[in-house]
């Protein structure tokens, strides 16, 4: 009877803060767990690029936590993805031939880039770079592949849109 007794008030507590939680605060603890249970890929921190020298590379920022993504055209979340190869110019070769296939990590998106890459060049891109316009068609935890020739890099990134969904 003592331990029935000591038990009451404990599930009464449980019950009273289980009440005063908000479906908010429940969706901002699911979304930090689902955040952290992403092995998002960090890149070098001088240059912001992640990949091995004289291979494909990509820039990350924010350490692969790609939030406040703006509206895509299909109704998912639009990002630019920056790549690197050794010798590209962009002047040389101003489509280049980068095939981007992207799984969802934590659900069951999935997509092939169709549209063709295009470039860039910027010093802070240090020089020539390919670019990409992507769209994921959900928030979440997002494995990508870039080939381009002979090379393949794969980093994974959190995806969220401008409501931080």
């Amino acid at each position: 009877m003592t331990k029935q007794l000591f038990a009451l008030p404990l599930l009464v507590g449980a019950l009273i803060l289980a009440a005063c939680s908000t479906p908010a605060a429940a969706a901002a603890n699911s979304r930090a767990a689902r955040i952290a249970a992403c092995p998002t890929t960090a890149p070098d921190p001088e240059t912001q690029l992640y990949g091995e020298p004289g291979g494909l590379q990509v820039f990350i920022s924010q350490e692969g936590i790609w939030d406040m993504l703006p509206p895509g055209r299909e109704g998912g979340y639009g990002q630019k993805i920056f790549w690197k190869f050794p010798g590209y110019v962009w002047t040389e070769e101003q489509t280049p031939d980068l095939d981007i296939v992207a799984e969802q990590l934590d659900g069951d998106g999935y997509f092939v880039q169709t549209e063709p890459a295009t470039n860039a060049f910027a010093d802070s891109l240090h020089g020539s770079s390919i670019l990409t316009g992507v769209e994921f068609p959900q928030a979440g935890c997002w494995q990508i592949t870039g080939e381009y020739r002979d090379a393949t890099l794969t980093f994974v990134a959190w995806i969220s849109g401008q409501a931080g969904k």
